[in-house]
Formats: C-alpha cells, structure tokens, sequence
C-alpha cells in the first residue's frame, strides 16, 4: 500500500505537531505571542495612536513598539505589558492555568 503525500502546508504541519509534542508546544506559545502583538497593535489603531506616542508614553521607542507589535519580542515584561495597557486604556487580564504537559515546563525550565 503506497503512503498518501501531500502538499498542504496546513496538513504537513499538522502531521508534525502530531508527532512532535515539543514542537507543538513551541508553536502554541508563538501563537499566543502573536495573538498578543496583534492585539497590542488593533487596540493602538482603534483609539488612534501611534507607535510613537505609545513609545512616549511607556518610556520606550518607537521601534521597541513595533518590535512588540510584529511578535518579535523574547521577554515582555509583566509591567511594561501593564504600561502598555494604561497608556491604551485598557486592563490586563492573567490567567494561570495547568500545563497541557510536562514538556512545556521543562522547556520554560531549559531556557532560563
């Protein structure tokens, strides 16, 4: 019986994650970072700032912001988030939660 192959990106990666829960567990982080950066962005938009007057506001730069705002960010701290919010007037919100496996806790313990 011959293996079925694809081309579909989507299908590819989901056969990977599938097999490779460390790899899942990276790419869900990066989901939920971007999903952050965007958010940072459409709210900026939405009330009309721009990357520059928030940069003021934080004690920060304008490319610091844009860096934030496109995901490409290592470590954002819990109280520049916190400034960012107040100078778009918002709130954050925290959630803590389980784990969904052991290897996103050692992988958060590896790379300190």
């Amino acid at each position: 019986m011959r293996t079925k192959t694809t081309t579909n990106a989507v299908e590819i990666l989901k056969h990977h994650l599938s097999n490779d829960p460390e790899l899942a567990v990276l790419v869900e982080e990066e989901r939920k970072r971007l999903r952050l950066a965007d958010k940072i962005r459409k709210v900026r938009l939405k009330v009309g700032l721009s990357q520059r007057e928030i940069a003021k506001r934080i004690g920060s730069t304008q490319s610091a912001v844009a860096r934030l705002e496109s995901g490409n960010y290592e470590r954002l701290s819990l109280s520049t988030l916190i400034k960012i919010s107040l100078a778009l007037n918002c709130r954050v919100n925290l959630e803590i939660e389980p784990a969904k496996s052991a290897l996103w806790s050692e992988q958060i313990t590896a790379s300190r």
